[in-house]
């Protein structure tokens, strides 16, 4: 009898459970209540276990690092103001972003 999983959402950590549920020989059942994928992608970002496990998954060739270099990212304050603060691509490890 083939194991079956209830996976909710197929976002980027659904799409990650069914393919690997999948190849470990069990039957994803997947509920999704959006109509259709996003249009925009999906932001991801991966440090190297996240890496590994994209690579794992077969996935890591079609992933594209579109990580503007001169992001930046902003804290909108009550009064209407902003302020420069540290955003994904501004951490010190080495990291790989990327939206499909």
């Amino acid at each position: 009898m083939t194991q079956r999983a209830l996976i909710v959402g197929l976002g980027i950590a659904g799409m990650a459970s069914a393919m690997s549920l999948k190849k470990a020989g069990w039957e994803p059942v997947i509920v999704e209540r959006a109509p259709e994928r996003r249009t925009g992608g999906y932001f991801i970002g991966l440090q190297d276990a996240g890496k590994h496990a994209a690579e794992r998954l077969g996935v890591l060739p079609g992933i594209h690092i579109r990580t503007p270099e001169a992001s930046q990212n902003w804290h909108m304050t009550k009064d209407g103001g902003r302020v420069r603060v540290a955003g994904f691509a501004d951490q010190p490890t080495t990291c790989h972003a990327a939206a499909r």
